[in-house]
């Protein structure tokens, strides 16, 4: 298994672990502050929701929108940096937390979860998953690196 294959296993267990920890959250996604997605787990109820990968590629547009959005708010109203973004609706909430500079941690969970456990757990892990965001980074642009050097005799063949 290569480094980037370690780190993505590495974030993939800790986003698995929020869910097997709290019997409330439905998904857990991660994301980059441009709304890509970089990885998600999600429990055995809501993955009857997960229509297919574009739907999980557009929750995570929404969630980086809404983090920028209320960082927006914040500087508008000289309120400072958003810690954590709460938001409460009819079926469910939602919490969003900064993950490092570079990556976004929600958590999507039912009603009834108690919103301090969710806050602190989301924090918990948005520290634990920061630690790898860096390294994961480095090691994709490597990768993409590496690619644009390669020869194009490995495609001669094709053509």
């Amino acid at each position: 298994m290569s480094q980037l294959e370690t780190i993505y296993a590495s974030i993939t267990a800790l986003l698995k672990e929020i869910i097997t920890l709290d019997n409330n959250v439905l998904l857990v996604i991660l994301v980059n502050k441009s709304g890509q997605l970089i990885d998600y787990a999600a429990s055995s109820s809501f993955k009857s929701v997960i229509k297919n990968e574009d739907y999980i590629d557009g929750l995570a547009a929404t969630i980086a929108a809404m983090y920028g959005a209320t960082l927006a708010t914040g500087l508008d109203f000289e309120l400072g940096s958003a810690e954590i973004v709460l938001a409460e609706f009819s079926m469910g909430r939602l919490i969003i937390v900064a993950c490092g500079e570079q990556a976004i941690l929600s958590l999507v969970a039912s009603k009834e979860a108690p919103l301090g456990s969710l806050r602190m757990l989301a924090k918990r892990y948005a520290q634990k998953i920061a630690e790898l965001i860096p390294a994961l980074f480095e090691k994709i642009d490597e990768e993409i690196k590496s690619l644009m050097h390669k020869p194009t005799e490995s495609i001669r063949g094709l053509v």
